[in-house]
């Protein structure tokens, strides 16, 4: 496809089109992008990417199409979309791949890759894409149905009353955490919903009942044994991080750790609105309490992982304490500790066996 452009991208809101001729041609029917180097380094704000023909491609036969592939580090190559000489334009999420520690920004790491295959092969990449479009959707739902779950009961046992504006304020949730991360639902593990808890509306306040088979109103337990086990397996777990078995977690850099309490633990808490921290020069020493976190449901003292004196706590936090709620790793975190003895963070779970802590219900 020599001479005039073929082929282009643009992404959404980021660049002007970038017509093939700033790829790099792999061999005739490959071409790569140097995404870092040609549009910006900072690639996770790319977010949308628009691929489409110049003009209609001879190379682009009834049977052949232009698939468009991402890779961060060259490990591998992840399928986003295509057209073709009868679709010649398409807007495709981007929807970048995770990282592990290891990963360098450096040239050629962040790739965008364009290919010329057979459409058939491309059509059955789409149908896995729409499988995961499908996943996404159920992602969303669960969101909703965790968020209606935090209400209370309403003095039954097998119903949740919940305000007419409930939509409202889990959307306007949704929407904040989407905006600092737009794959933040795929981060987090789906259990599959049971057709035994059927959804009821009744006059303007929306109830969801949940009345479980061979539950009986003597027998209300199931129902929450249920509500539990759906916030304990939709929690976010990062890998990085230790966890105490009381909900609190604790990341090591250096001779340094900062601790905040677990998504689990926010989501079981609901709507933060107070957050004490312990005071800097202060002593904390692991599995005692060191504040205490209160929200609209309940207050809960909050318990040190490990042991040591604070250096630096979260100001930001005695404003806005819902921060927790919101991003409990990063800017919810609540104080950062000079470790005393940094073999105390091997008698600490990591992700799998906190994600397997949560789930038993032992806690």
């Amino acid at each position: 496809m020599a001479g005039q452009s073929a082929f282009a991208v643009s992404f959404v809101g980021r660049s002007f089109p970038i017509t093939d001729h700033n790829f790099t041609q792999v061999d005739q029917t490959h071409w790569v992008l140097d995404v870092a180097s040609v549009v910006t380094p900072d690639y996770c704000s790319l977010k949308e990417v628009m691929l489409f023909l110049s003009r209609p491609v001879p190379a682009l036969a009834e049977s052949s199409a232009l698939g468009l592939y991402l890779s961060l580090g060259g490990d591998r190559w992840e399928y986003r979309g295509f057209v073709s000489n009868a679709h010649p334009s398409e807007v495709m999420p981007l929807q970048w791949p995770e990282v592990g520690p290891s990963f360098i920004l450096r040239p050629g790491a962040v790739q965008l890759g364009v290919s010329i295959e057979p459409q058939a092969e491309l059509l059955q990449k789409e149908g896995s894409k729409l499988a995961g479009k499908q996943e996404y959707a159920k992602r969303v739902a669960m969101s909703l149905f965790r968020y209606m779950e935090s209400f209370s009961s309403g003095g039954s046992a097998n119903q949740l009353v919940l305000p007419t504006n409930a939509l409202e304020q889990w959307f306007n949730r949704f929407s904040e955490k989407f905006k600092r991360d737009p794959d933040f639902l795929m981060h987090q593990v789906l259990v599959p919903l049971s057709s035994n808890y059927p959804w009821q509306l009744s006059g303007s306040m929306l109830q969801l009942a949940l009345t479980r088979c061979g539950c009986s109103q003597a027998q209300p337990q199931g129902v929450w044994s249920f509500r539990d086990a759906l916030a304990r397996s939709y929690a976010t777990v990062l890998g990085d991080l230790k966890y105490a078995k009381s909900h609190e977690w604790v990341k090591k850099e250096g001779e340094t750790g900062t601790v905040g309490i677990s998504d689990f633990a926010q989501e079981e808490l609901g709507d933060i609105v107070y957050v004490e921290l312990p005071e800097p020069g202060s002593t904390v020493t692991a599995g005692e309490t060191f504040g205490v976190v209160e929200s609209v449901k309940a207050a809960s003292d909050v318990y040190s992982p490990v042991t040591g004196e604070v250096t630096e706590v979260n100001s930001v936090l005695v404003d806005e304490p819902a921060k927790v709620n919101s991003d409990p790793f990063s800017g919810g975190w609540m104080f950062k500790v000079k470790l005393e003895d940094s073999s105390e963070l091997d008698k600490l779970l990591d992700s799998d066996s906190y994600e397997k802590h949560c789930e038993s219900g032992d806690h």
